[in-house]
């Protein structure tokens, strides 16, 4: 048997709970029932596309999206500019084409993404080109262009439309339809949308329906005005694909229970383990630069034909994906992670890909790529921890070990149940009096130290970490490894399994304690070198010991311990009662619930963890943190090198990690395609070559606390600074050379300008005549007669006009804006 996968670049697999939906008994489209149906896919169209326009649906594949694109707003004779990076690129030439549209080229390197300035430059060359067709996502190439900046270039013109196939785009990264200005955007419905083929989605602008009003093109199947006007009725103009839009409705429901930022972030992350396990199992990325997050082109190594691997895929292991096209057949294949793919299909994947490779002769180190794979998947995910959900039930299971092997409770029990009375035999010991020395003072340790006192045992204890005042307070004697075992009638270990504890209690160990000592471990097994034990438990050296915890488990049977009458054990079960049980899933509800509302993972493991009573105080430092360096990203420029913060004053007293974290959050996240996170953004940092620093000085000067973030980029040095007004209100005190306070949030107009009168008097004139309120402004001042930085807050953004009015005007040295929402 060979189990199938999927992992084309189209169609994509189909989820079962989709499937579903459309194996329902089929209805009619003009039926009353199929009416909500179409309503609710209508308006998570919009949704997806993130326009306020209605999308059409249209009984087609994409490809009869893309040709009634063309059809239904240029006629004849009509200019039209088109990308041509690849196999679907060209697709749009044909198409104008076929339609008699005078279509100019724009030829790009397949595996490069169209540099939007090319675009620019042929518009202005020829003004009177009246669409511009691009794909968002080269299915052919994986590579994506930047639609958003094509979308500014366009908006300079009234008469030229933006039209984006985004068949492999939509669904996968985000695209904001009317935010960005695209006028026609198509998509498929056998991509990121998750069913069979049969549809394609078109969403048109007002500005493209001006344009439709006017083309002479004949369309009937796929014409544009005869569909929207039936959708506004909630109908469509010939016979739909009934099952798919009942599929859809599903696909909706379960996009919109992830949420589309989620959704994003899982296509981005998916999609760079992908590439990065590929690059770690030594192959080459095809894309030289904006590689897409829908599929991931891959290089055939040398001496290998890209076709074999493609076709082994499949053979050997029952998976599909994709060759190359054209001149890139046998060259490269591509492996796909859009729509209904999670972390177990690229792991597959990549493992798949490393055996055939293997099998086809060339070197390559198992498991290399998705190792690495793995690490970035974990890395996206926040690894939550409750230790403290088990203490008192691991430590009272400790306890309870100790009085059992000191009374030989199991041995007497199993003696009365064969039929014996023999009371001479089990002959125990009390622990009254006796001392109990404790290897880990931590929170099981602290609490069975509690209970030891109880009964009356007097403790010491061996952990270099507890600070002699805690000590004090717990009644505790610290002493070092040695004079514990000498000392103590019953040892107890609650350490970590590290390189240092493993063996810690070793036969040179046992030969240093009391004979007759009782050794009890229910912390991990290897702390205690089980060979050595069972010497010492044959020899009576150790008089007896009680593991709940094993080096191997479950355990062997031939372990022989098993074989001693003065070893008793139970299987790994410290934990296990219904209380504890209650506790840890209590607690992990209560950690996720303040992860989600705060930004704060406590008891994380893969993230600095905050101790719960530092939340208050931390959380408005975090936010202090978090929006300087979103502010210094948006002032730098050019690549960044290094980032230093600097923190002085009392904020040195608090866990400095998670701050550092939200600085490289705010620095990170608006110059990354893909969302930045508390978890991901050390990682983004390291990724991209970026040095970090720490620095903690007691004096903060005039202030109870300052951070500062000092950016090295494009051999230029950039800083700011803040602090906190009433411990809890953020002000940036600091730009570059500047004194200032400004409230960090909103949009902010910075304005570097020569001291000279009439400046703050042109930029309120400047922004009056365009309507802008000013929320706030603060002038700050080099040096009388100098430099200065005008700074202007307000709840609306400033138009390119503004800035432009503002940047060529007399004594203006450079015009920056800052977006702190």
């Amino acid at each position: 048997m060979l189990k199938r996968y999927l992992l084309a670049p189209g169609p994509t697999p189909v989820p079962p709970e989709v499937l579903l939906a459309m194996a329902r008994p089929m209805i009619h489209h003009r039926a009353p029932e199929f009416d909500p149906i179409f309503a609710e896919v209508r308006e998570g169209l919009k949704w997806l596309f993130q326009t306020r326009n209605d999308v059409l649906m249209l009984a087609a594949s994409g490809t009869g999206g893309m040709e009634g694109a063309v059809s239904n707003f240029l006629s004849p004779g009509d200019k039209a500019l088109y990308v041509n990076g690849g196999k679907f690129g060209e697709r749009w030439g044909k198409l104008c084409k076929t339609f008699g549209v005078q279509a100019s080229e724009i030829k790009v390197e397949w595996g490069q993404a169209v540099n939007p300035q090319q675009v620019a430059d042929a518009l202005k060359k020829d003004p009177s080109i009246k669409a511009v067709y691009v794909q968002a996502s080269e299915t052919s190439t994986g590579v994506s262009h930047d639609v958003k900046a094509l979308g500014e270039v366009i908006k300079g013109y009234d008469n030229t439309i933006l039209v984006v196939d985004a068949i492999t785009a939509l669904g996968v990264f985000d695209i904001k339809t009317d935010g960005w200005g695209l006028d026609v955007v198509i998509t498929g419905s056998q991509k990121a949308l998750m069913l069979p083929p049969g549809m394609a989605f078109v969403s048109v602008s007002e500005k493209a329906w001006a344009l439709a009003d006017k083309a002479k093109n004949a369309a009937f199947y796929f014409n544009f005005k005869k569909e929207r006007e039936n959708q506004v009725k909630n109908q469509t103009t010939f016979t739909p694909t009934v099952s798919l839009i009942i599929g859809l409705q599903e696909v909706f429901r379960m996009m919109k229970a992830e949420g589309l930022e989620k959704m994003f972030e899982r296509q981005g992350r998916l999609a760079l383990a992908m590439r990065e396990g590929v690059k770690a199992a030594g192959m080459a990325l095809f894309p030289k630069e904006s590689p897409s997050d829908a599929l991931t082109a891959v290089c055939a190594p040398d001496g290998v034909d890209g076709q074999a691997i493609y076709k082994n895929l499949r053979v050997q292991y029952g998976m599909t994906a994709a060759g190359g096209q054209d001149h890139l057949k046998g060259k490269i294949f591509r492996l796909s992670h859009m729509g209904y793919a999670d972390s177990f299909d690229v792991i597959t994947a990549l493992a798949a890909t490393e055996m055939v490779l293997k099998g086809l002769g060339h070197s390559v180190k198992l498991g290399s790529g998705v190792g690495k794979a793995q690490e970035i998947l974990m890395a996206g995910i926040v690894v939550m921890n409750t230790p403290g959900g088990n203490t008192v039930t691991t430590a009272e299971h400790t306890m309870s070990m100790i009085c059992a092997m000191s009374r030989r409770i199991p041995q007497a029990t199993a003696s009365v149940k064969a039929g014996k009375w023999e009371k001479d035999k089990f002959m125990g010991v009390e622990l009254y009096n006796k001392v109990l020395g404790i290897i880990g003072a931590g929170q099981i340790g602290s609490h069975l130290t509690k209970m030891a006192q109880g009964i009356g045992m007097s403790v010491v204890a061996f952990d270099p970490y507890l600070a002699p005042e805690r000590a004090e307070r717990m009644g505790v004697t610290m002493l070092d490894l040695e004079e514990l075992f000498r000392r103590a009638d019953v040892i107890s270990v609650h350490t970590p399994l590290t390189p240092e504890t493993r063996g810690i209690i070793n036969a040179q160990a046992i030969a240093k304690m009391k004979p007759g000592v009782l050794i009890a471990n229910c912390a991990r097994g290897g702390i205690i070198n089980e060979q050595d034990l069972c010497e010492a438990l044959k020899t009576k050296r150790v008089a007896a010991a009680a593991f709940d915890v094993f080096e191997e488990e479950p355990v062997k049977p031939d372990n022989p311990l098993l074989a001693l009458d003065n070893f008793i054990c139970t299987p790994h079960i410290g934990a296990q009662t219904i209380e504890a049980q209650e506790n840890v899933a209590i607690g992990i509800a209560e950690q996720m619930v303040d992860y989600f509302t705060k930004g704060v993972a406590k008891g994380a493991v893969n993230i600095p963890s905050v101790a719960p009573e530092l939340l208050p105080r931390l959380q408005p430092f975090l936010t202090l943190a978090e929006k300087l360096g979103a502010l210094q990203a948006q002032l730098v420029q050019g690549g960044i090198e290094r980032v230093t913060v600097e923190y002085s004053g009392e904020v040195t007293t608090l866990s400095i990690a998670p701050l550092t974290i939200a600085v490289l959050k705010g620095l990170l996240s608006p110059i990354m395609e893909h969302p930045v996170n508390y978890v991901n953004a050390p990682i983004v940092a390291k990724e991209r070559g970026i040095e970090v620093k720490e620095i903690k000085s007691t004096d903060a000067g005039d202030f109870t606390s300052l951070i500062r973030v000092r950016v090295e980029a494009g051999k230029a040095s950039h800083q700011v600074a803040g602090t906190l007004y009433h411990k809890k209100d953020a002000r940036v005190t600091e730009i570059e050379q500047f004194k200032v306070e400004v409230v960090p949030e909103g949009h902010m107009l910075l304005i570097h300008n020569v001291d000279r009168p009439g400046v703050i008097g042109m930029v309120g004139k400047v922004l009056g005549d365009h309507g802008i309120n000013i929320l706030r402004m603060q002038c700050a001042l080099e040096k009388r007669g100098g430099d200065a930085l005008l700074i202007i807050g307000s709840d609306t953004e400033f138009p390119s006009a503004v800035l432009d009015q503002i940047r060529f005007s007399s004594n203006i040295l450079s015009v920056k804006v800052a977006n702190l929402l």
